[in-house]
């Protein structure tokens, strides 16, 4: 009976030791795998403040003409940092994009002088773990930036109905309506202004250009006077041409019949962008629809004429509305918070005439002329004009609705220039051992 407790006691003892090393050797492997966890997320730390420096310098390089690559004291190889180091290159181009999204970084942020102001940033941490079996932590980040000029917001040429910077000729009866009940429909000419009889102005009227600016007495209008210049930019349709910088691309076109061109789906985030190699025509009887926020860049000249119709819906306005009703059913159905989600962007010159109803921001590099009116809203939107502005004609009716642009339809190329920026548009990062670039 002694021996068999000694032997059951021997058995406990060894059974116990047996759990006690299986104890040891799970915690040692969890503490292995803690540290480890540790010893990455510092590789990681290490590799961001690479990044971060490279930033800073970079961002004292981006005023000057220089390439970014050539940003002084690059590349810097094992610089010591919190326990570890970090190596940091700068390169041109960015190889962590697909040719299609260079094509839309570069549509969005345009860079001053081409691939010299687009620039990848490669930043190693190296985290000296000395730890049996991983002797060190490696972390890997690739970061994209691009050099452009940062737009000083909504151009101030958006802020008024009409809008040229050679003259400005309204003659016949049109009007120009705020769709905002308390909104005004300025017109406005960096050079001079006639307003003939019955030209009727929601709003105040104001040129540059003294010698023959003139306002018939029966003019309607806020105010007529001397301005401030008001800067208008030249845009380059070429930016939409490279596949990826735009949705939808045609040669010269012509709408027939009833058209629906994009979708509902093109929202704020992601506008519709129609890139025209050539000229745009809708005439007759015909009707085109723009039914999301669109952008239509149109590279040679856009005429809208006979009873043609531009419309983000099937259906067409009240006819002979009160004020009151075309306000309501504008907000309602064509704009978005009071604001168009349809633009135009034409390099040479645009004509809008007849009687047809047509929706549109319409801002030109050539001259903008409005021909004929009817008993209808002719025009809901505004115009900018880098040639004249000449409307002739009108009618009885409320012809020109104004309603600012949306946001997401004012385009980088018109907004006035303001300071150079540096901004980051991909980031990619990988933890050793698997440094194979094939993660995001």
């Amino acid at each position: 009976m002694g021996n068999l407790s000694t032997i059951l006691v021997l058995s406990a003892i060894l059974a116990g030791g047996a759990l006690a090393y299986n104890l040891q050797g799970t915690t040692r492997a969890t503490v292995s795998r803690t540290s480890e966890y540790q010893h990455q997320v510092l590789a990681r730390d290490l590799a961001f403040a690479g990044l971060h420096m490279a930033t800073k310098d970079l961002s004292s390089s981006v005023f000057g003409g220089t390439p970014l690559a050539t940003t002084p004291g690059y590349p810097r190889n094992e610089v010591s940092h919190a326990g570890g180091t970090y190596s940091v290159s700068i390169s041109q181009n960015c190889g962590i994009l697909l040719p299609g999204e260079y094509a839309k970084v570069f549509a969005t942020y345009p860079p001053n002088s081409g691939l010299q102001d687009f620039v990848e940033v490669v930043s190693r941490g190296k985290y000296d773990a000395h730890i049996r079996g991983d002797e060190h932590q490696e972390h890997e980040v690739r970061a994209c930036y691009v050099r452009s000029m940062e737009s000083a917001g909504a151009p101030p040429s958006f802020e008024f109905a009409f809008i040229s910077d050679k003259n400005f000729d309204f003659n016949g009866g049109p009007d120009i309506v705020s769709v905002e009940v308390d909104g005004e429909g300025n017109v406005h000419s960096n050079s001079n202004m006639d307003l003939g009889p019955q030209v009727n102005i929601e709003g105040h009227a104001t040129y540059v250009d003294p010698n023959g600016s003139k306002a018939h007495k029966n003019t309607q209008v806020y105010s007529f006077g001397q301005g401030e210049r008001v800067p208008l930019e030249k845009f380059d349709p070429e930016v939409y041409r490279p596949a990826g910088a735009h949705t939808f691309m045609t040669g010269s076109y012509s709408v027939s019949g009833t058209e629906v061109i994009g979708s509902s789906a093109y929202t704020a985030d992601n506008p519709f962008i129609w890139f025209v190699d050539g000229n745009l025509t809708v005439g007759g009887n015909n009707h085109l629809i723009l039914p999301g926020h669109t952008i239509i860049v149109v590279k040679g000249i856009l005429t809208i004429s006979g009873t043609a119709n531009v419309t983000a819906i099937p259906e067409l306005p009240p006819h002979k509305g009160s004020q009151e009703e075309m306000r309501e059913w504008i907000y309602r159905n064509l704009t978005e918070d009071g604001k168009n989600k349809i633009a135009f962007y034409v390099d040479g010159n645009a004509t809008v005439g007849g009687t047809g109803q047509v929706i549109g921001n319409f801002y030109t590099n050539g001259n903008f002329t409005l021909n004929g009116g009817g008993n209808g809203s002719n025009l809901v939107g505004a115009v900018q004009a880098l040639g004249t502005i000449t409307a002739n004609g009108g009618g009885n009716g409320n012809n020109f609705w104004y309603t600012g642009a949306h946001e997401s339809v004012i385009i980088p190329g018109v907004a006035v220039p303001g300071k150079d920026r540096l901004t980051l548009v991909a980031i990619s990062e990988w933890t050793d051992p698997i440094l194979d670039h094939v993660g995001s």
